[in-house]
């Protein structure tokens, strides 16, 4: 899930997956609280994986927000977030990994070498097809 609430940069993201050859469908949501919509009435969500490129700063429910719901549900562990950001502050990144689900921080823009440490990377590489 490419969760941000600017269409050009979902519209980047998404190329950039796309140039990257992955076959994984690609939802994009532009709020925590349309994020956690999705989630709640997914028929599956108990046992499906979810990725998310996770923007920081949105309306209605921002990361932070989203990341506090979804730590008291069922399928919390289910949930494995990249945060996408434009913050360059360190306590943004510092925050960002005080949740079990955040295994990445990258500084916007996300680029091609981003999916390629996504391959890589022990929670995410199992999750991609190409």
């Amino acid at each position: 899930m490419i969760i941000d609430d600017s269409n050009i940069v979902t519209m980047l993201h998404q190329a950039t997956l796309e140039r990257s050859k992955i076959k994984n469908t690609v939802k994009i949501l532009d709020d925590g609280d349309t994020t956690l919509e999705y989630l709640e009435s997914h028929p599956n969500h108990h046992n499906t994986k979810f990725l998310f490129l996770l923007d920081i700063n949105m309306p209605v429910m921002n990361a932070w927000d989203l990341l506090d719901e979804i730590q008291n549900k069922s399928y919390v562990d289910n949930c494995i977030v990249i945060i996408v950001s434009s913050s360059v502050d360190q306590s943004d990144k510092d925050k960002s990994f005080t949740y079990k689900q955040v295994v990445d921080y990258i500084e916007k823009p996300f680029l091609p070498v981003h999916v390629e440490r996504l391959k890589e990377m022990e929670e995410t590489k199992n999750l991609l097809r190409f």
